[in-house]
């Protein structure tokens, strides 16, 4: 089994979310339902490198972060019923596009701790980072998009099936990165 979260591609589009409080409550989901409660969040696309004002290339999934999925038009139609079996989308507000969030339901309890190497804060010992993952396969089903407890508020984690299946509809602006693989442990 093979693990993977989001990863940025840097020669493509991003979103800005427009209010501060507004980022908050994208940063507060914690694979709770927000859809009976949920109000439109504004964003704006990026269209150019902050830094060398060169355009960036059209992204069907924009980046904010690893926590959240952003999907733009056409993700919103090919990837959308890929990822409805593990969550909701919230709709946001942008000028330029339809851009919807996606927001992970699926919570496990799926991190060895024990094996995994993580980073904690002293004061508290919540953990800060996670800088090896173990999960315990026995708790993933084969095709998953899932949270773990320990960072409700972190990564939403993919299962291979699931990025195989999203990397073929051909759409740009994602890309995965492999945080786990249980034959290379």
């Amino acid at each position: 089994m093979r693990v993977l979260e989001l990863y940025p591609v840097g020669e493509y589009e991003r979103l800005s979310i427009v209010n501060d409080e507004d980022l908050r409550l994208l940063g507060e989901l914690d694979a709770t339902s927000r859809l009976s409660e949920w109000k439109p969040v504004e964003v704006r696309i990026f269209r150019s490198d902050e830094d060398t004002g060169e355009t960036l290339l059209r992204a069907d999934f924009p980046w904010v972060g690893s926590w959240t999925l952003m999907l733009r038009d056409r993700a919103i139609d090919l990837a959308g019923p890929v990822l409805a079996p593990f969550g909701e989308f919230l709709p946001l507000t942008c000028a330029d596009a339809a851009v919807t969030c996606f927001n992970g339901l699926q919570l496990l309890d799926a991190l060895d701790e024990s094996a995994s190497e993580m980073v904690r804060f002293p004061s508290s010992g919540r953990i800060m980072a996670i800088e090896k993952h173990v999960f315990r396969p026995e708790v993933i089903p084969e095709r998953a998009v899932f949270k773990i407890p320990q960072e409700q508020l972190g990564s939403i984690y993919y299962t291979e099936p699931v990025v195989d299946d999203l990397r073929a509809l051909g759409l740009t602006g994602l890309d995965f990165k492999l945080v786990w693989d249980s034959d290379a442990t």
